[in-house]
C-alpha cells in the first residue's frame, strides 16, 4: 500500500505544536511552584507575634476547633510550618517565641492529670525538622541562633507560683544544633530579660547580679 510522505509544511506544523505543548507544560509547572513559593507570609488574618528580616511567626484565630493556631513562615522562598494549636481547654499552650530565620524556638506548656510539662522546641522552618529539648523545670528565658543553637534559662523559683518549691537552681544552658549541651552559668542572680546572642550565633550575653557576662558558643 502506498503511504504519502508528509510535506515540509506539515512537518513544520507538527514540530511547532510539540514546542508549544512543551512550553505550556513548563509554564504551568513553573507557575505552580511559584504559587507555592509565594504563599502569603503571614497568611491573611494572621497576627504577627515574632519577626525578623526573613521570617514571621503568627497566630490565627480558629473559631471552629481551636482557640488559635500558630505558624512560622519564610518571607522569601519556601517554608510554612504549623507549630501548634491551643485547644479550647487549658492544655497545651505556647509562649516565648524567638525567631532567627530559618530557625524558630518556642516553649510548649502541657497540663494533665499526670502532671505538667515544659518543653522548649526548635524548628527549621525550611525543612520542617524539629527538636524538643528536655529540661527538668520551668523555662524563664529563651534565645535561638541562626546556626540552630538554643540558649535556655530554666529552673529556680517560679514567680507565678512562689508556693511551689523549685526543683533545681537556675541554670543557663546552651544546646547546639548537633545536640551538644553546655552549662554557661548558674544561680539566682541571672537576669532573665538580659539573654542575647550575637547575630552570627557564636557568642551569648547575659547579666548576673548586674554584671555583664559572655561566653563563646560551639
Amino acid at each position: 500500500m502506498w503511504h504519502p510522505h508528509p510535506t515540509r509544511g506539515r512537518l513544520t506544523a507538527i514540530a511547532l505544536s510539540l514546542v508549544v505543548a512543551a512550553i505550556t507544560a513548563t509554564t504551568c509547572t513553573t507557575a505552580a511552584h511559584a504559587a507555592k513559593r509565594t504563599r502569603p507570609c503571614p497568611a491573611k488574618g494572621g497576627q504577627v507575634i515574632a519577626a525578623d528580616v526573613d521570617g514571621r511567626v503568627y497566630r490565627v484565630r480558629n473559631g471552629t476547633l481551636h482557640l488559635a493556631d500558630y505558624y512560622a513562615c519564610m518571607t522569601r522562598g519556601r517554608g510554612h510550618r504549623l507549630l501548634g494549636y491551643e485547644p479550647r481547654e487549658q492544655s497545651p499552650y505556647y509562649r516565648t517565641f524567638r525567631l532567627a530565620s530559618p530557625y524558630v524556638a518556642y516553649v510548649e506548656h502541657t497540663y494533665s492529670t499526670a502532671g505538667s510539662y515544659v518543653t522548649p522546641t526548635i524548628r527549621n522552618i525550611r525543612t520542617g525538622a524539629k527538636v524538643k529539648v528536655d529540661v527538668a523545670d520551668n523555662v524563664y528565658g529563651l534565645e535561638v541562633t541562626r546556626r540552630g543553637g538554643l540558649l535556655i534559662l530554666w529552673g529556680g523559683q517560679n514567680p507565678r507560683d512562689p508556693l511551689v518549691a523549685p526543683k533545681a537552681p537556675p541554670q543557663l544552658l546552651y544546646r547546639s544544633r548537633l545536640g551538644q549541651r553546655l552549662v554557661l552559668d548558674t544561680g539566682d542572680g541571672i537576669d532573665r530579660s538580659s539573654l542575647a546572642v550575637s547575630r552570627d550565633g557564636t557568642r551569648a550575653y547575659w547579666l548576673k547580679d548586674g554584671v555583664p557576662a559572655t561566653a563563646a558558643l560551639p
